[in-house]
């Protein structure tokens, strides 16, 4: 039987942080709940290892399906998501590592400070609420430069 810690290689992130080894990252959530993001495909194998291979009880589950993400990069990021957010990103409050759950306007999402220097975060939703982070974030940038068009 392997600890966690033998399984990522590392141990599990503290209250509001993520930690990357290789493509996969951890999100802390809340005590006791974590969200492992992962290549894709790579959900079973981990599910496997650790439903057998682990010291620790635990209980898992694939949410897979339940959320989607958006990376986000550039000088304005922050100015943008601050918008519609009440959380403090500014790069010497929100760095390198750290996530925390709040609202985008009306959504719940993860937020995680994926390079403080870079200003490159990413914002993670419900599937179903994506299309909604979406144009929010295209709309809030419109004054920073950014335009965009609708097919329709």
């Amino acid at each position: 039987k392997k600890n966690i810690m033998q399984i990522f290689g590392t141990g599990l992130p503290e209250n509001n942080r993520m930690c990357k080894i290789g493509r996969r990252s951890i999100i802390w959530l809340s005590p006791n709940e974590w969200l492992i993001l992962s290549e894709k495909g790579t959900a079973g194998d981990i599910i496997t290892t650790l439903d057998d291979d682990r010291e620790e009880h635990i209980a898992v589950t694939n949410v897979s399906d339940a959320f989607g993400g958006i990376i986000l990069e550039g000088k304005n990021i922050r100015a943008v998501l601050a918008k519609h957010c009440a959380i403090d990103l500014h790069p010497e409050v929100f760095t390198k590592g750290m996530a925390v759950q709040t609202l985008l306007s009306h959504a719940s999402v993860i937020i995680a400070c994926l390079e403080s220097t870079s200003d490159k975060i990413l914002v993670i939703g419900r599937s179903s609420f994506m299309p909604y982070i979406a144009e929010l974030i295209a709309d809030a940038a419109l004054e920073f430069g950014y335009r965009y068009f609708s097919a329709e």
